[in-house]
């Protein structure tokens, strides 16, 4: 059963369904359980004499893992999507990760999704200089905040893979209103010069001219047909930058359920309780107004659905434009 499914799973995309027939031999029910609890599948229903699962899109390793969780593992140090031909090495997924309380919890930063807001927070949670420079409180080489780099791969997948009492969260949002804020904070609010670039130079290379300033119709048709190497990480779909197929997550937030699930998440790490307080603190603040949307064609929303398709199908929002939002965090 977990030989087959190893054999399936390089042609599964995330979302997709997975039966198992017959599957109540205690062995087979043993195999199943451990493809859940690696993070590949989560269950669906016990339809008649099957199984359904939806495969989350952690793939699992070729071997077997032992009872004691210390199975050789035989996977490459990188992640590889599909065959979308994108890879991302384990050494820089570690660096911008948020390592913090000695080991304790992992944090994976998504571009637009309330992160200077928790980055701001894990800051003073682990008694770190908070920059007055937003753009320098990100980088890791002013603000100091460990990553899972410096440990050796395979210490960096037991934490990923769930073989440690690490707790790890990510926070991920509609990705209508992501793009939107995208779109709001670095074309409109704060035009960022390195992004309008990339943006021209792809428009130039799909053969589109572009008006100055950018629509938000031009910006989602550029972005929605850009590679996924050259997407900016405030664009490329949340799948790829919160790492979904490579790190089992123990809590995944929305920012539609913001400050709870924040609140829930530094409860979780111990946080002090001054610093849960100010879980409803905003920072950055840029908006994601939703009636952008509606300047957007009929036919532009189907390259985006198509280009995004993965996060509204793993993170599981509906691909109905939303009618509210919290404009709180940007």
């Amino acid at each position: 059963m977990y030989g087959d499914f190893v054999a399936w799973q390089p042609h599964l995309r995330p979302g997709a369904t997975v039966a198992f027939h017959n599957a109540t031999v205690a062995g087979l029910t043993k195999e199943i359980e451990t493809l859940v609890s690696l993070g590949a599948l989560y269950f669906l229903e016990h339809l008649h004499k099957l199984l359904v699962f939806s495969f989350i899109g952690h793939r699992v390793p070729i071997a077997t893992p032992r009872a004691n969780g210390s199975a050789t593992i035989l996977v490459a140090p990188r992640e590889r999507v599909a065959e979308t031909g994108y890879t991302v090495r384990l050494e820089k997924i570690g660096y911008h990760m948020y390592y913090g309380g000695g080991g304790a919890y992992l944090y994976q930063p998504i571009p637009k999704c309330a992160c200077t807001t928790i980055k701001t927070l894990l800051l003073q949670v682990e008694g770190l200089p908070v920059d007055d420079n937003v753009w320098r409180r990100h980088q890791k080489e002013y603000n100091g905040f460990p990553g899972t780099n410096h440990l050796t791969i395979q210490e960096q997948l037991d934490i990923f893979e769930g073989r440690s009492d690490t707790f790890k969260f990510v926070i991920v949002r509609n990705p209508y209103a992501r793009l939107a804020s995208a779109y709001c904070d670095k074309i409109l609010l704060h035009p960022a010069a390195y992004l309008i670039r990339k943006i021209r130079k792809s428009a130039a290379d799909q053969g589109t001219l572009l008006s100055d300033p950018i629509t938000f119709e031009q910006f989602v048709s550029i972005v929605s047909c850009q590679r996924l190497e050259e997407m900016d990480p405030h664009c490329r779909p949340q799948y790829y930058e919160g790492r979904f197929g490579t790190v089992k997550y123990d809590f995944i937030g929305r920012v539609e359920a913001m400050p709870r699930d924040l609140v829930y998440a530094l409860e979780r790490i111990g946080a002090p309780e001054l610093i849960i307080a100010r879980a409803n603190d905003r920072y950055n603040v840029a908006g994601s107004p939703l009636d952008l949307w509606e300047t957007v064609s009929s036919e532009v929303r189907r390259l985006f659905l198509a280009a995004f398709g993965i996060d509204f199908d793993v993170l599981q929002y509906p691909r109905r434009l939303p009618r509210t939002h919290n404009p709180d965090y940007p």
